[in-house]
């Protein structure tokens, strides 16, 4: 029987990029590999994993929330059973190891892997390592992470310094302008706030988008929210504008990877949140950056991911609060960098150079085959 590797991991986007990344690498270079997953089917997960030609297995999972009694309780009994389903999967999947990226639904599913005498190996993607993670680090077989700063929150004798796989098609850096043509040589910032979006980043570009437009070319990834409506209220705030400025403004609520990869490519700076994912992409392709973290919250790895890459001047950050108390002043920023000292541009590249490790999917990939032979 040809052997098997389970891999889990959801939530966010963050967490699960690295898995499609070495989704693709063993489906290349190891087809005799079986490749299985297990999440939540209401997750980000199911959609994003399952265009990857995979099985996918689904358990019950939720986050414990800390202001909701309620959530809290109901997670208390959600989570055993999760164990349970996780139990089943494995006993019929016999995978040789489970490789988890972090996330609520990691939990049951390598503590069950843990209790069948499975190996696991978790990979941490931020500089501050999450609740899930720290909790599967005290008996996980392997911890592989991104930064180095990270290495605190584990035993030193099972942390090894990886990188963050990063998906094949991101690494294309050829020019191309299948999606997104400017008429205009002008600087090109790519705006985005995740795969869900950030609300206050539309809400702020929205309301400087005029000025905006007299020094760049904007394509601006703004998320789907029903509620919100960022996107058709952005398309409102489009049509006001002259047909010429117009012309320098692409908006969509999600990017495939194919838009992914020519956003960045004809990026000269990159607005954005501070998730772990995002800032694994910014810092492989070397790509300067303004970073707008969430407020502060409970673990508040955003602030310390931003924090991390401004200790190194590989980017610039700002606190959201104070770009909404005066939006103006995001105008102000980006024109200072695109036009007016450019060379700052050129020193956060520079200090991007060698930030992260860039074999982090052949890395790890090989560390998982080890488990196979």
């Amino acid at each position: 029987m040809d052997p098997s590797i389970v891999l889990s991991g959801g939530g966010t986007q963050g967490h699960i990029n690295p898995l499609l990344a070495l989704l693709s690498y063993f489906q290349e270079n190891y087809p005799n590999i079986k490749i299985s997953f297990i999440g939540t089917s209401s997750g980000i997960e199911q959609r994003l994993i399952r265009t990857k030609h995979v099985s996918f297995f689904s358990i019950a999972s939720t986050k414990f929330r800390r202001y909701s009694l309620l959530r809290s309780l109901l997670g208390l009994f959600i989570f055993p059973l999760g164990v349970l389903q996780s139990i089943r999967h494995l006993l019929f999947l016999q995978p040789k190891v489970l490789f988890a990226t972090g996330g609520y639904v990691s939990v049951p599913v390598a503590l069950a892997a843990y209790l069948l005498d499975i190996p696991v190996i978790i990979h941490e993607q931020t500089t501050t390592a999450g609740i899930a993670n720290r909790f599967i680090g005290t008996f996980a077989n392997k911890i592989a992470i991104t930064f180095e700063g990270s290495s605190t929150f584990f035993p030193e004798e099972k942390t090894l310094i990886t990188g963050n796989p990063l998906r094949s098609v991101l690494q294309d850096k050829s020019p191309n302008d299948k999606y997104f043509y400017f008429v205009e040589k002008l600087p090109t910032v790519y705006i985005t706030g995740g795969s869900q979006g950030a609300h206050a980043i539309n809400r702020l570009v929205g309301k400087t988008l005029p000025d905006l437009l007299e020094f760049c070319n904007i394509i601006h990834q703004c998320g789907g929210n029903s509620k919100t409506k960022d996107y058709e209220w952005l398309l409102e705030v489009k049509d006001t504008l002259s047909v010429q400025l117009r012309k320098r403004y692409y908006c969509l609520p999600y990017l495939d990877d194919s838009r992914q990869q020519e956003a960045y490519t004809k990026s000269d700076l990159v607005l954005s949140r501070a998730g772990a994912g995002t800032l694994n992409e910014l810092a492989q392709l070397k790509i300067p950056s303004v970073l707008i973290p969430l407020p502060p919250h409970v673990n508040d790895e955003q602030t310390k991911n931003a924090e991390y890459f401004t200790k190194h001047k590989a980017a610039v950050m700002y606190e959201q609060h104070e770009l909404e108390a005066t939006p103006e002043k995001l105008t102000a920023i980006l024109k200072h960098l695109l036009i007016k000292n450019r060379s700052l541009l050129d020193v956060m590249r520079k200090n991007l150079d060698g930030f992260v490790p860039r074999d982090a999917t052949e890395a790890i990939a090989k560390l998982l085959v080890q488990y196979c032979i």
